[in-house]
């Protein structure tokens, strides 16, 4: 599925969530990969 989302759009969201400690971020070779912390979860699913 596409969404009509820059990219630069992308990247100030990603930047609030890792301001926030929702996500973390990791660079492999020239990539970046984000993952969702704990903290992310326990909002995401309060009850688990």
């Amino acid at each position: 599925m596409r969404l009509a989302v820059t990219p630069g759009a992308i990247s100030q969201h990603l930047a609030v969530l890792l301001a926030n400690g929702l996500v973390t971020r990791t660079r492999v070779g020239g990539s970046v990969l984000y993952h969702r912390t704990p903290r992310a979860d326990a909002l995401i699913n309060p009850t688990a």
